[in-house]
């Protein structure tokens, strides 16, 4: 609590932390100051904003930072998190707003190129979606399949004609 509290307004001392020892950091910190007893939380009115008070507001401050970093080591340890503390519902909804910051963080749109690539033929596809994709690989799935069962068996050993694929 000491610590929190002469750091309440600085968080360069767990800035250069991973996010995997951040997410760890965070469990720690739930676990011996769960938010469910937050001074804040207690009685609804005004309290005292001592050691307690700044544990609570570091524990929320690497929450906050673990789902604006936007990496996919971040979502990793959100994930973590989530499983180690299945209880805390909320955590749910930081694990969904961290896939979507990396999202927006990792996503790159296509090139006027590649736009004319796709557009050039009548099998190019463009995927925007996951939904999307597992049609195209379904499809591309069945051709596949059919050029399989389609193909015929070489002749026997014995030259005695030939059978089908099944």
């Amino acid at each position: 609590m000491k610590i929190a509290h002469e750091y309440r307004h600085d968080n360069s001392f767990y800035s250069s932390l991973t996010e995997t020892q951040l997410g760890d950091f965070y469990i720690w910190l739930e676990q011996t100051f769960p938010v469910r007893q937050d001074p804040h939380r207690q009685g609804g009115g005004a309290f005292f904003a001592g050691p307690r008070a700044s544990v609570a507001r570091l524990r929320d401050g690497i929450l906050s930072q673990l789902v604006n970093k936007g990496t996919l080591a971040a979502v990793e340890a959100l994930q973590n998190i989530l499983n180690q503390l299945p209880d805390r519902d909320w955590l749910a909804y930081q694990l969904l707003e961290a896939e979507q910051t990396m999202r927006r963080n990792t996503w790159s749109p296509l090139s006027p190129g590649e736009i004319i690539r796709v557009t050039e033929t009548a099998r190019g596809l463009l995927v925007q979606s996951a939904a999307q994709l597992a049609d195209v690989l379904l499809q591309a799935l069945r051709r596949y399949e059919r050029e399989l069962h389609g193909e015929q068996t070489p002749t026997g050993i014995y030259g005695i004609g030939r059978r089908t694929a099944l």
